[in-house]
């Protein structure tokens, strides 16, 4: 189905596709909503514009006008988590429904189309409904960033050509890529030379947190974090926090730094530049 939304507190959901229940169907659906979507005079939000017109191009209509992606916008001012329901409990203190509440997980897990219509409706119109409320949020704190210009006319029109590759792929450079990895993996092996001189010469292993919040926090004093069932949290959040604290032994700014940046180098290596050449 699709949800709705013009006003906060206002939105409204239209069923399609369920496999029970008083419902449009799909082609009266897409004749009623194409000329929505597709009237250049009418401004169109969502929240990751991406997935929706992803799917609403593979059914044959081409969205029209889209003025404001609250995804996009809410990287832009800077939010580190960017997701609906993330968002809405950091700006509005909204605990939104979790989609596991409707769908079920593991082996139990059933689609969208197997929720019942009025269970379906409410979470939908909510997300349709907290989209416009981030829109009205964001629209000026976007300005606030100086990041207007940037949404406008870089990010937003960059999103049909993102979706287009998603549809077709890319050609890759192989060499190109072979050569990255190898750079990376480099670099990967000097942090970890760096963090072992740090630490007297011992070794440790920056891809385990134990390890981690072991020595930061165990050995070297830094501030304490979240606890999770593990241990101490050593998630970016936290390392950030820990950077942020004055005070502390310079070896644990040094440490912090070379988790984080062994993360991001072998997250890229791994994910994208060894996967890619395999896909």
């Amino acid at each position: 189905g699709l949800s709705f939304a013009i006003k906060t507190g206002h939105a409204w959901y239209v069923p399609v596709g369920h496999t029970e229940g008083t419902q449009v169907s799909f082609s009266e659906g897409l004749t009623l909503l194409r000329p929505l979507f597709e009237d250049e005079s009418i401004n169109k939000i969502a929240h990751n514009a991406n997935f929706d017109l992803m799917v609403l191009g593979t059914a044959g209509i081409d969205v029209k006008t889209l003025g404001f992606d609250t995804m996009i916008a809410a990287a832009l001012c800077g939010y580190r988590s960017i997701g609906l329901k993330q968002l809405s409990l950091e700006l509005f203190n909204q605990n939104m429904t979790d989609i596991k509440t409707l769908i079920g997980v593991g082996k139990k897990q059933i689609t969208m189309a197997e929720v019942p219509i009025e269970q379906a409706g409410p979470y939908a119109a909510s997300d349709a409904d907290f989209t416009w409320r981030l829109y009205e949020n964001l629209k000026q704190e976007i300005q606030d960033h100086q990041a207007d210009y940037i949404n406008k006319e870089v990010e937003i029109p960059l999103l049909p050509v993102i979706i287009e590759m998603q549809r077709n792929g890319m050609i890759i450079d192989k060499a190109a890529l072979a050569d990255m990895s190898e750079q990376l993996g480099t670099e990967v092996e000097l942090i970890k030379q760096a963090t072992t001189s740090v630490i007297g010469g011992r070794k440790l292993n920056l891809a385990s947190n134990q390890q981690v919040a072991d020595l930061l926090i165990g050995e070297l004093g830094a501030p304490k974090t979240r606890k999770t069932k593990t241990g101490w949290s050593m998630d970016a959040n936290a390392l950030e926090k820990i950077q942020e604290s004055p005070g502390l032994d310079d070896r644990i700014y040094q440490i912090a730094d070379a988790v984080l940046k062994f993360r991001e180098l072998t997250k890229l290596k791994s994910t994208y530049v060894d996967a890619l050449p395999l896909l």
